[in-house]
């Protein structure tokens, strides 16, 4: 839940009050049971850590990349979630970004203006008439500006950038130095614009604003709103390529500027290789040559095709009938088969390779592990 303070005019307070509820897009949950009345959530621990840095929210759910059986856009009456979310979940992290207000500061003329001051200020801001900013130098840095500005009573943190050009075709205010302003704290609907004043157009203390005699049009100041606030709305979803089931990623989380450092805590316990291959690929093993390209192979699929002489009695032996692998859980690595795992998910088989598929004896190659050690005198297999 996402709770704003704000400032209640008419009444002259500060309240807080709900604003938005944050979710991530991988949020689902199934109605069922009861004439269809029960909502069954998936359950992902999303919120269970987060870090906010200025506009940008980084949000953990541990238990998220679960195996949802469903369609996360669809209700379904029935049971869709992971089969174990605490057990087979890998968990995301998923980034947000709230749009700040945004206003453009111009000073223009014709010629290049080379003295002089002004300033900028709210009429009636949060209660505050007249909230007035330090003064602003006509050649102010992004860094002076931003000064300048947060001596303001009502704006708190703000991010400037500066733009300076002097373009001969851009009649008649050629020269034009722009300070682009965001808000960064203020989350209100409605952002006041700022109002300029300088020299001759109601600031006493400023300098006089000086350009070339040659000049023919007045330095002047305008301001320009080109965005709005918006709410926070999600950007990104951030995961490790090496992540498995349980890792507890975003356990801890840190976020400094525009870097993050994600904890992840049960990671660093556990092997990267797959031994037993129930992830469905290859991780942690070594291939050389064609041979293990679609491995580990889903299911039981020799089971399915007919095998070089069958199995079993004598009279079995001419007709190739097939034969079980015994596997154990959903994959095992074998070089003759030809139906690997779907890219989208480990739990299913990629549909493009049918039941019984096989490529043969042709391709070569080797699969190597990585080292291991053996604690004790016996291994097994």
């Amino acid at each position: 839940y996402i709770y704003r303070r704000s400032y209640v005019a008419d009444e002259g307070y500060v309240k807080w009050a709900l604003y938005s509820i944050l979710r991530s897009n991988d949020y689902d949950y199934d109605v069922y049971g009861r004439g269809f009345s029960f909502e069954h959530m998936h359950r992902q621990d999303f919120g269970v850590t987060l870090k906010a840095n200025r506009r940008l929210l980084l949000v953990a759910a541990p238990f998220a990349d679960y195996g949802n059986r469903g369609d996360v856009d669809l209700r379904e009456h029935f049971d869709s979630n992971g089969v174990h979310n605490e057990g087979l979940g890998k968990g995301k992290v998923y980034a947000f970004f709230s749009q700040p207000h945004v206003q453009v500061v111009t000073l223009q003329s014709d010629e290049i203006i080379s003295f002089g001051s002004f300033r900028l200020k709210f009429d009636n801001n949060l209660g505050v008439v007249d909230d007035l900013s330090d003064i602003i130098a006509c050649d102010s840095t992004a860094e002076a500006f931003k000064a300048a500005l947060e001596k303001m009573s009502t704006i708190g943190e703000v991010e400037v950038e500066r733009f300076e050009s002097f373009d001969m075709n851009s009649n008649p205010n050629a020269y034009k130095i722009r300070w682009r302003v965001s808000f960064i704290s203020s989350v209100a609907d409605n952002q006041p614009p700022f109002v300029p004043i300088w020299h001759g157009s109601g600031c006493n203390d400023c300098s006089e604003l000086k350009v070339s005699v040659l000049s023919k049009v007045p330095p002047n100041i305008i301001v320009q709103t080109t965005q709005s606030h918006e709410k926070y709305t999600q950007e990104a979803v951030i995961q490790p390529r090496d992540i498995t089931s349980t890792d507890f990623l975003g356990s801890s989380l840190a976020l400094d500027g525009m870097q993050a450092v994600i904890g992840s805590m049960h990671s660093a316990a556990k092997t990267r290789t797959t031994w037993d291959f129930e992830t469905g690929d290859l991780s942690g093993w070594e291939q050389t040559g064609d041979a293990f390209r679609y491995q580990p192979t889903y299911g039981d699929n020799s089971k399915h095709r007919a095998v070089y002489e069958g199995y079993g009695n004598e009279a079995s032996k001419s007709s190739g009938d097939p034969q079980s692998s015994r596997l154990v859980g959903r994959y095992y690595v074998g070089s003759f088969e030809k139906r690997p795992s779907s890219l989208e998910s480990y739990q299913s088989p990629d549909n493009t390779f049918p039941l019984g598929n096989f490529q043969g004896d042709e391709p070569t190659g080797t699969l190597t592990s990585d080292p291991f050690i053996i604690l004790g005198n016996k291994i097994s297999f």
